[in-house]
């Protein structure tokens, strides 16, 4: 066994230079590496993981293609199958590298629920790094919007949603490091002749309502920085942000909110720069009058009951 691992490393580091000789062998080597990769049980095996980089190596070179049914194969190796129990770095970068170029693999999607609960719970960083790179892969370039898809979709960014308030920060970052990049590429005009799924004002209002909820409630600081950002990067995509900028109005005339409010109506501005309308500035210009008077009184009120026997001063 360290014999063919060492071997298949070798093909894997040759596989840079572009050989004649190579390319002519290359359909024996996939098709066994493919039957090394497929009969092994875990991951964890050096031979194995040797064999996963090869395969990744190859996808990735535009010289060497795998066929439908050799992907099909592929995702159906038990690594893969059982991928929340038996996750690794080289397994994922697999996937990663099968995402990234777009292939069309049958049951692709299921993948896409394991990889986000894997970014969200896994203990490694560098795990939950890439799951998010992949779950943002196949949101993105895999076209969820035809028929049953769109409630597919819609139940990916409801579970992103929920898990902003998952009981570990390492997690809620997770989170919300994959909704900027959504937010950010669904955002992007489709150029290409491939379209892809772009951001409703149904969603974005429901990003935008999540995201300001746990900036309220959130008490780690990097999380809570992170989600200031991702909520200027929504603002920044909404093109009519009238409906926003009402439901902060509505907040901000809430004793318990005014505070959220008030926070995040300065992320508006840091945007927008000038993104109130006539009436929606009034409003508010009125409510922080009334806000400051209400302090001015009470803060009145707290100096005159702390000195001793005012009244007969």
């Amino acid at each position: 066994e360290d014999v063919v691992s060492l071997s298949v490393r070798c093909f894997t580091a040759l596989l840079r230079f572009q050989l004649p000789s190579f390319k002519s062998e290359a359909s024996k080597v996939k098709t066994q590496v493919l039957d090394i990769a497929q009969s092994a049980v875990s991951s964890s095996s050096p031979l194995v993981q040797s064999c996963l980089k090869l395969l990744t190596a190859l996808i990735k070179n535009e010289n060497f293609t795998l066929s439908s049914e050799q992907l099909k194969m592929l995702i159906q190796f038990p690594m893969f199958v059982d991928l929340e129990s038996d996750s690794s770095a080289v397994s994922l970068s697999l996937l990663k590298a099968i995402v990234k170029e777009k292939l069309q693999v049958p049951k692709m999607y299921a993948i896409a629920d394991k990889v986000s609960r894997l970014m969200i719970t896994h203990q490694d960083e560098s795990i939950r790094k890439i799951c998010g790179e992949i779950l943002v892969g196949l949101l993105v370039n895999y076209d969820f919007l035809r028929g049953d898809n769109e409630k597919r979709l819609e139940g990916h960014f409801n579970f992103l949603l929920k898990n902003l308030s998952y009981e570990h920060s390492t997690g809620r970052k997770s989170v919300v490091c994959v909704l900027q990049k959504l937010i950010a590429e669904l955002s992007k005009p489709n150029l290409g002749k491939q379209s892809k799924p772009n951001l409703d004002k149904q969603q974005s209002e429901n990003l935008f309502v999540g995201l300001v909820h746990r900036l309220a409630a959130e008490n780690d600081k990097e999380v809570l920085s992170k989600i200031c950002d991702v909520i200027k990067l929504l603002i920044g995509c909404i093109s009519n942000h009238h409906s926003s900028l009402e439901l902060c109005l509505g907040w901000y005339k809430q004793e318990k909110s005014q505070a959220k409010a008030a926070q995040v109506l300065g992320l508006f501005i840091e945007v927008k720069k000038d993104p109130f309308p006539k009436h929606i500035r009034s409003k508010v210009l009125q409510e922080a009058k009334t806000i400051l008077e209400s302090a001015v009184k009470l803060q009145n009120t707290v100096e005159e009951g702390s000195i001793p026997y005012w009244k007969e001063a």
